[in-house]
């Protein structure tokens, strides 16, 4: 299992990454994709999958996209709800530049 590979520190840890779709599929074409990706990655010999979050970083840089950003579907989201059936451990890989912070 991941979490104990982790925890043991054992070394030859393979992962697999995905970003989730973008947000302007349809619910379709959605669980197509999803469908997809659960065909693939379950027949891979992989310790876990992680799901990436990509977001916006246009004010990084005042440089022009080479292509319009589009934002994809929370990977939380994704897993939870559109990846139910695949058994592979899974990893949100979340970026945290554009959040803001909460004092509670």
């Amino acid at each position: 299992m991941l979490t104990d590979k982790i925890r043991n520190k054992e070394n030859g840890i393979i992962l697999y990454g995905i970003t989730p779709p973008k947000v302007n599929h349809t619910e379709e074409e959605i669980r197509d994709i999803a469908k997809r990706h659960i065909d693939r990655i379950s027949k891979l010999n992989v310790d876990g999958l992680v799901l990436y979050d990509i977001q916006d970083e246009s004010d990084r840089t005042d440089e022009k996209r080479p292509f319009p950003f589009i934002k994809t579907i929370n990977p939380c989201e994704y897993s939870k709800n559109y990846l139910q059936e695949l058994k592979t451990p899974r990893i949100v890989y979340r970026a945290v530049g554009n959040l803001s912070l909460i004092h509670i």
